[in-house]
């Protein structure tokens, strides 16, 4: 088991062989937590990796409804 050392700024690496077998890499996103004495560290699912329930052209779609909306809101006085 790799044991590790935590710097003067409490930060700390994750070894190469955890890294490498959880896919680790750079600007992956973890949930870190404690249960009881252990620190747990979860690697999260990115929003890319988990659109692909969302049609294809779901950017496009998105960004005409916040221009529609946007347009709305100055005919209205709002903005």
């Amino acid at each position: 088991m790799p044991v590790v050392k935590i710097t003067r700024n409490y930060q700390l690496t994750i070894p190469k062989s955890i890294r490498e077998r959880l896919g680790l890499k750079e600007g992956d996103i973890v949930e870190i937590y404690q249960e009881e004495d252990k620190i747990i560290i979860k690697k999260l699912e990115k929003i890319e990796d988990i659109r692909d329930f969302l049609p294809k052209d779901f950017d496009d779609v998105l960004k005409k409804m916040r221009t529609d909306s946007v347009s709305r809101l100055k005919r209205l006085g709002v903005l």
